[in-house]
């Protein structure tokens, strides 16, 4: 089965206009738009990934402890240096503080169920149960 574009792109798109959905609704604060759009994308997500899952079976493969130390150094150089552009393009307009400010400043409750368990399941779901997947067919990692 050939992939395109889209079944990239798609799961990415979906999150985002719920997220959009649930904001230009108004319904609740941050954290609860941000719970309420991993809630409802959840389960097509998980209906996605099985499906993709059915149709392509992974194969094992073994990862040697260079490429481990490849990929750890590689992530924090990566971290440090997205870290510091941010940093360096939004210093002077604060949407760091003010983006973590609403979602902090919201009822306990929802940035328990929210922010530590719908978000980050549908988080993976979407990046690494389905993108990544999808990526690892179109570029060889072997």
């Amino acid at each position: 089965m050939e992939y395109k574009i889209i079944d990239l792109v798609f799961p990415i798109l979906v999150h985002f206009l719920a997220l959009q959905l649930t904001g230009i609704l108004g319904i609740g604060d941050a954290a609860f738009q941000t719970m309420l759009a991993a809630v409802i994308t959840m389960p097509l997500f998980f209906w996605l990934y099985r499906k993709d899952q059915n149709l392509w079976r992974k194969e094992k493969r073994k990862i040697t402890w260079i490429q481990w130390i490849i990929v750890i150094v590689a992530a924090a150089g990566l971290n440090i240096l997205f870290s510091a552009l941010m940093s360096f393009l939004v210093s002077d307009y604060g949407i760091t503080s003010e983006s973590q400010d609403a979602l902090l400043s919201s009822r306990m409750l929802f940035q328990i169920l929210g922010m530590g368990i719908a978000v980050p399941v549908t988080e993976e779901l979407i990046f690494r149960g389905l993108v990544y997947r999808k990526l690892e067919r179109y570029v060889s990692v072997k």
